[in-house]
């Protein structure tokens, strides 16, 4: 399997991990782009091989749990973040129009 495009896997999902604790949801979607690309690139060069080792199926599937997991987080963390950002808005609009 191809050892540097692992490597760039492992480095964006680091970065996507970060980038949820933060909320940062602009950069979990130009991480996502750019996983999602390495992951197509390390795939396509799986297509060529006619049978693959266990291992290398292994890493395939552990990708794929990631990027559910990925998906779920950030599901997840934005329905909080735009709860709590609506519920501060309601709260701003109040005070600004009845001056509690």
């Amino acid at each position: 399997m191809e050892t540097t495009i692992l490597r760039k896997i492992e480095a964006l999902e680091s970065e996507i991990e970060k980038a949820l604790g933060e909320n940062n949801f602009v950069k979990i979607s130009d991480l996502s782009t750019r996983i999602g690309t390495a992951i197509k690139e390390l795939t396509d060069n799986c297509l060529g091989n006619t049978s693959l080792p266990e291992e290398d199926i292994e890493i395939l599937k552990h990708l794929r749990e990631r990027v559910e997991f990925f998906e779920k987080e950030t599901e997840k963390k934005f329905k909080s973040f735009r709860g709590k950002t609506s519920i501060q808005k309601k709260m701003h609009t109040a005070y600004t129009k009845y001056g509690i």
